[in-house]
């Protein structure tokens, strides 16, 4: 079988769980099956078979003002007026739709599964239908129905859709219209798009992120003194709640590890002043990460947004880490309130504290969360998700 996978950004250019998703899967897939990955050129001229892969990435550029890794990198200087033409002018590119449709002609996938839109625009859509090709589509995130992808204005969660948001919302329906396949990593998202009327005529399914799971992880005992903040470093992801609660907390033995990058790390900073117990890491991966999960205790996951999923959480209790999350968007699909973390309101820090407060003073309440966090996150394995993958793969082209 001959796959195409398109993806806006791929391997090395990660920016977050869509890429890790896609790289994951064309490594998977090109074992069994001949797969071709079309992405948007990245900052740098890419080497050929720099990575060894099986597969073949094809990159194109999109005729726009600049380029979407541009876009996303430089996000905080870019002005309005160019952002706004960038996004005006990705509603619908011509060059990709061309393009694209170009490389399908000459691949002649058996079908394409598309990992998000922007940067090449939902012309894409139109390119996969006029071939007729079976199409299944990811949705990693809300960009199908906001240009604001997590539906976050004004240090909220937006409850109630705008006019503009509106109107893309009945754009993006019909262009999206004709996908064969809908996959989503949880029920919360998959629902917010068809209470929409989103993907009316689609066969869906629902398939959580997979993870490197530890078969053999072991839980933690003892008392947790020691919290980990583990993600992006901007105001969505709600590190500034994590902080305003913690510096409430006086036991002076606590800890809480922050790792990461992102646009809010100096007002964080400013934030934790001086609080010595407050630790800044950085971005950290490999043996340095698993140094840091070895010293903490919990993972606290204050999103203030619209999760799609929540695969830090699940990592995180791979490594015996029970997490305290916000209840918001997919997040109480993966945590469970007294079993393998606890759940608060997205944003109240009172709550926050006061869960902060009871896992440091019962001196048996880690053992049992903890237990229950590594159990858990065994359903959740990289394995299984592929093979879920491809049985909808094998049902679409059945039919």
């Amino acid at each position: 079988m001959k796959i195409c996978l398109i993806a806006p950004l791929f391997d090395p250019w990660l920016v977050g769980g869509a890429e890790i998703y896609a790289k994951t899967l064309a490594k998977e897939l090109s074992l069994e099956h001949e797969v071709i990955v079309i992405t948007t050129i990245g900052p740098i001229h890419r080497k050929k078979n720099q990575f060894d892969y099986k597969f073949k990435i094809i990159e194109i550029k999109p005729n726009n003002i600049s380029t979407l890794y541009d876009m996303i990198k430089n996000d905080a200087s870019i002005g309005f007026i160019k952002k706004s033409l960038w996004h005006f002018l990705d509603l619908w590119n011509l060059s990709s739709y061309l393009k694209i449709k170009s490389i399908l002609k000459a691949e002649k996938p058996d079908l394409v599964h598309t990992n998000g839109i922007q940067g090449f625009s939902p012309s894409v859509f139109s390119a996969i239908k006029e071939l007729r090709i079976p199409h299944i589509h990811t949705v990693h995130d809300l960009s199908l129905i906001s240009r604001w992808v997590s539906l976050f204005r004004n240090g909220k969660p937006v409850s109630r859709l705008n006019l503009l948001d509106r109107m893309y919302v009945f754009y993006l329906n019909k262009l999206s219209s004709n996908i064969d396949a809908v996959m989503s990593p949880s029920k919360f998202t998959l629902d917010f798009h068809e209470k929409l009327g989103y993907f009316k005529n689609s066969r869906k399914y629902i398939i959580p992120n997979g993870s490197t799971i530890d078969k053999n992880a072991k839980p933690k005992e003892g008392t947790g003194l020691e919290f980990l903040y583990l993600g992006q470093l901007s105001e969505f992801k709600g590190p500034q709640i994590v902080i305003q609660a913690f510096k409430r907390i006086t036991d002076k033995n606590t800890k809480l590890h922050i790792a990461g990058e992102g646009p809010y790390l100096d007002t964080l900073k400013l934030l934790a002043r001086g609080d010595e117990r407050i630790i800044f890491h950085g971005f950290i991966q490999g043996e340095v990460l698993d140094e840091v999960f070895n010293k903490c205790s919990y993972l606290v996951f204050p999103s203030l947004g619209y999760e799609a999923f929540g695969k830090v959480a699940v990592e995180a209790m791979n490594k015996g880490l029970p997490v305290i999350a916000s209840n918001i968007g997919g997040i109480p699909e993966v945590v469970k309130d007294g079993y393998n973390g606890f759940l608060f309101k997205a944003g109240d820090v009172d709550s926050l504290c006061r869960i902060i407060d009871i896992v440091i003073k019962d001196n048996e309440l880690l053992s049992k969360l903890s237990k229950n966090a590594v159990e858990y996150s065994k359903q959740f394995s990289i394995e299984d998700q592929m093979k879920s993958i491809k049985n909808v793969y094998s049902n679409i082209l059945k039919s």
